[in-house]
């Protein structure tokens, strides 16, 4: 069933050139930010100016001409309509001279937008013809014996010689699409002449005094990124905290390319979620990876409320700890093997009579994951730990290191030991081996302070 819809059309807004009075420092209010989606259907507004401009060719009166920067501002108006359907724009809803038309504001002199201009705005009407049908029945009116100019005598008043007409296209909270229309009128020289495009998507920013009404009305709380860890070298988990009304969360991610933060996934709120995590996938070994997030709340289908950005949280993504998961043993040899990494290389660790660990060899390649150590003394128990690396323009950067694995090498005369030192003979001398090497000079292994986060230098 088609939605009832209110027309509503407020009497033009008709001013000489004069001096517009601003609000003081002192008295600006801070501001809440939302934005306004829809559709610009430049093929109505285009249709509706067709019929005004033949009504005022009937009447002897030159044709409206559409001005790109007038079009701007009716765009943008179309937007603030839809927050509150007045000739005053939402952020100025108190002025200090109640008779200016703030609709008005931020009309360039600069760019010789000066002289005689007004505006029509309408609401509720579906067609082109029915937004030109509404404005040419709404008349002037003597008010205390002062005459207003209606819509009608608005636009085809032969001062006017610019103008921007926009249509609106905004989904309301049932999907239903309403129009905003909004046409300016400036009797300045037309200097830029808009030629039509095609419809396209928009959205629009507006703001609204930072009231508490508003706040509840169009605000969303600023959520917190409360963790950024990296499980494997291929993805980073990001964790933020919920927060109320908000309908779905935008995570952005730092690229250095454009050098700025740029939006990256969308995520869906649910009524039940407190905390939210996402998966990114797409990043790199080595790197810094750095990430914000910001609530949105939808306040119908077309206007949303957006939170500020939350602090940034970084991350250098280190390689994956490796585990070793077996070993081998002789009475002078032990052979540890451990799971494949992405990494350029892994370094093993052995623990000596001082409790302290030391390097006993570098691996570079990733797809070495054997190693025997040699030169041990037989029935002797030993711990290793290992760790691996990135090489990042010189610079190592290192995974965690991994649990201490212990393990003994066999008592000297063994059955096993016996039977290592018979398979070492029998092995034909073409067969390659386990590496058997002899220990390398010592470097001590220190505990590091693991560092995950750096300063994040980009403002919020």
């Amino acid at each position: 069933m088609k939605k009832n819809r209110l027309l509503s059309i407020v009497t033009a807004v008709l001013m000489m050139v004069s001096m517009i009075s601003t609000i003081p420092a002192s008295a600006a209010a801070p501001l809440l930010v939302m934005q306004v989606s829809g559709k610009q259907s430049n093929s109505m507004a285009w249709e509706c100016l067709d019929l005004i401009n033949a009504e005022r060719r009937s009447l002897g009166v030159a044709e409206l001409v559409m001005d790109k920067y007038l079009m701007e501002i009716a765009a943008q108006r179309a937007a603030e309509i839809k927050i509150s359907f007045s000739h005053e724009r939402p952020q100025y809803p108190n002025r200090l001279d109640p008779n200016v038309a703030t609709c008005f504001e931020g009309w360039s002199a600069n760019l010789g937008y000066t002289g005689a201009r007004a505006e029509n705005i309408a609401s509720g009407v579906d067609t082109a013809y029915d937004a030109y049908k509404a404005w040419h029945d709404s008349n002037g009116k003597t008010i205390d014996g002062v005459y207003y100019p209606g819509h009608h005598q608005t636009y085809i008043n032969g001062r006017y010689v610019k103008t921007g007409l926009a249509c609106l296209e905004i989904l309301d909270s049932h999907n239903y699409p309403v129009h905003y229309w909004v046409q300016v009128f400036s009797s300045a020289p037309v200097k830029s002449k808009y030629t039509q495009r095609s419809d396209y998507s928009t959205t629009k920013v507006v703001k609204v005094p930072n009231t508490q009404e508003n706040k509840d009305n169009y605000s969303v709380a600023t959520p917190v990124i409360t963790s950024a860890v990296s499980d494997t070298n291929h993805d980073v988990t990001v964790t933020w905290s919920g927060v109320p009304n908000a309908t779905s969360y935008t995570l952005f991610k730092y690229s250095k390319e454009h050098n700025c933060y740029d939006s990256y996934a969308e995520i869906q709120a649910t009524s039940s979620n407190t905390a939210y995590s996402y998966i990114d996938r797409n990043v790199i070994g080595g790197e810094t990876v750095k990430y914000k997030v910001m609530a949105v709340r939808m306040i119908d289908g077309g206007s949303k409320a957006k939170s500020f950005y939350s602090k940034p949280k970084a991350l250098l993504v280190k390689p994956f700890v490796p585990q070793i998961y077996e070993t081998s043993a002789t009475d002078t040899s032990i052979t540890l093997k451990w799971a494949h990494c992405d990494c350029a290389g892994y370094k093993i660790y052995k623990m000596k009579s001082d409790g302290k660990f030391y390097m006993i060899k570098d691996i570079p390649g990733e797809n070495n994951t054997e190693f025997t150590v040699t030169g041990l003394e037989p029935g002797t128990e030993y711990q290793f730990k290992m760790r691996a690396y990135f090489v990042i323009n010189g610079e190592m950067i290192y995974s965690s290191y991994s649990p201490a694995y212990k393990v003994s090498t066999h008592a000297a005369g063994s059955v096993n030991a016996m039977i290592n030192e018979i398979q070492e003979q029998i092995v034909p001398e073409d067969q390659d081996v386990s590496e058997k090497a002899e220990l390398p000079a010592e470097e001590e292994y220190i505990e590091e302070e693991e560092i995950f986060f750096e300063k994040d230098e980009d403002a919020a």
